[in-house]
């Protein structure tokens, strides 16, 4: 995956910090995967002419992300199942693009009991495999894996109560890191060996995720939500990164400037509120989505010292001005943690629906993934949203449409004043952009979003980005 390095990720407190993966193959007990693309290609004399060559994939993969998805998605949309008592499933290929991960494939499957007493199924297991394909300064590598498994029981308690039992596993190994609060470096000064220079910026993690949420209907769009979460996090820190040299600094309110870069579990309790109106789940038109939560992570539980708390507030609003034609979409979200947390929390929100923030497709549009990390968080987005043009493929309904949106927000490393880390004054981060949307049915929304963000190239990457996802940002 990395050009052979004689330097292995450096410990913390003479702790193993797992996976221990070699810039040359990920090769451990949690990465066994050779990077075989790279061998494919041979010797290639001119690195730029393969980084090139990616460069112009990414746009091609973006057409045929759509094409694949879609394809596939109209073999299942409007299949109707024979036995109303019977099991449904279906399983599809997909495939995506992003700046932050490359371009990603996968499968979607999903089987369901069918059973006329309940609505709309009985429950249904639905699961999601997906890897990614990324140039790097030092050749071609596969940085993404996710894994995902989900159990559905929507009709318990007479319809009041719904239950999701979630599995993930996640890995990314150029997870990025540029320092600590609003005001982090774009181009620190870390010498080091190492001759990828990307790598000094970013860092090796992966997760296993277990967990089950419950809903409960309260009457009138109002529902209370509940979740246990356990997760094992294995970080690992490659030899003259940003993330190595603030290992050993001290924050200016004291303590330590990151935590939990080792390996370690966390147990996270969650409740709230939410609140729905909208008029249909995908691609609403009008209503409001509102949800406000709390998380209390005990480090006892997991063995560690690493026990904090967080605040959510999600707000979204959607407004008709043309019916279908012409909406406009709002979303307002803050989070704030209090205590210990690990590094990695620094870099998501949310208590139920967990989102990395600020930057990446489900943030500020155009900003890197992991470019700022920080206790505080405060981000809002505005699209205008257009389904223009309805057709039919054979037994299909599809809508086409196009969307333009502006994102902005910041993070505050600490909630004490910080200016070393923060900088002084508003400092607002933004991406603006747009693009196309393809409906199938009512079943899901393929999106692709091009953004111009200041910090778009901060990763020595794209001066834009692009994301090829299936779903609304929100």
């Amino acid at each position: 995956m990395y050009p052979p390095s004689p330097q292995s990720p450096p410990s913390r407190g003479g702790e193993d910090l797992n996976p221990t993966c070699s810039t040359d193959y990920i090769k451990n007990k949690h990465c066994t995967r050779r990077n075989l693309i790279a061998k494919s290609v041979g010797d290639v004399n001119n690195h730029f002419q393969v980084k090139n060559a990616l460069r112009i994939l990414i746009p091609f993969a973006t057409v045929i992300s759509i094409l694949i998805t879609a394809t596939s998605a109209f073999s299942q949309e409007g299949k109707k199942p024979s036995d109303p008592n019977g099991i449904d499933w279906s399983i599809f290929p997909f495939a995506g693009a992003s700046t932050d991960i490359g371009v990603s494939f996968g499968a979607i499957g999903s089987v369901a009991k069918l059973d006329k007493d309940y609505t709309p199924y009985r429950w249904r297991g639905q699961f999601e495999f997906c890897m990614s394909v990324k140039d790097g300064d030092s050749g071609v590598m596969l940085p993404f894996h996710y894994d995902f498994v989900r159990f559905d029981f929507p009709d318990l308690a007479g319809g009041k109560l719904r239950l999701f039992a979630n599995g993930m596993f996640y890995l990314n190994s150029i997870y990025g890191y540029f320092g600590m609060g609003n005001n982090s470096p774009v181009h620190a000064v870390i010498p080091s060996p190492n001759p990828d220079t990307q790598k000094q910026h970013q860092y090796y993690l992966t997760q296993y995720i277990a967990e089950l949420l419950g809903q409960m209907k309260l009457g009138k769009g109002w529902h209370a939500l509940g979740v246990v979460r356990l997760k094992y996090n294995t970080p690992s820190v490659y030899d003259g990164s940003a993330l190595s040299t603030d290992m050993g600094q001290q924050d200016p309110h004291a303590g330590p400037l990151v935590r939990g870069v080792y390996n370690h579990g966390v147990i996270q309790f969650g409740a709230g509120m939410q609140y729905n109106s909208r008029d249909k789940e995908e691609g609403p038109n009008s209503g409001m989505l509102h949800e406000l939560s709390v998380r209390y992570s005990p480090g006892i539980f997991a063995g560690t010292t690493l026990d904090f708390g967080g605040v959510t507030a999600d707000l979204r609003f959607y407004h008709p001005f043309i019916k279908q034609y012409l909406v406009l979409a709002v979303r307002l979200f803050g989070d704030v943690l209090f205590g210990a947390p690990p590094l990695e929390e620094l870099g998501y929100a949310g208590a139920f629906n967990t989102y990395e923030m600020i930057g990446g497709s489900f943030g500020i549009r155009g900003v890197p993934l992991g470019r700022f990390y920080g206790k505080a968080k405060a981000m809002g987005s505005l699209e205008l949203r257009s389904m223009f043009f309805g057709f039919r493929l054979w037994q299909w309904k599809l809508l086409l449409g196009m969307v333009a949106f502006v994102d902005t927000g910041r993070v505050w490393a600490d909630l004490q004043s910080t200016p070393s880390l923060d900088g002084n004054g508003l400092g607002l981060k933004y991406g603006v952009g747009g693009g196309p949307r393809l409906q199938v049915g009512e079943a899901f929304t393929i999106r692709c979003d091009i953004a111009y963000s200041p910090n778009a190239g901060d990763a020595g990457g794209w001066p834009i980005g692009v994301y090829v996802q299936i779903g609304h940002m929100f």
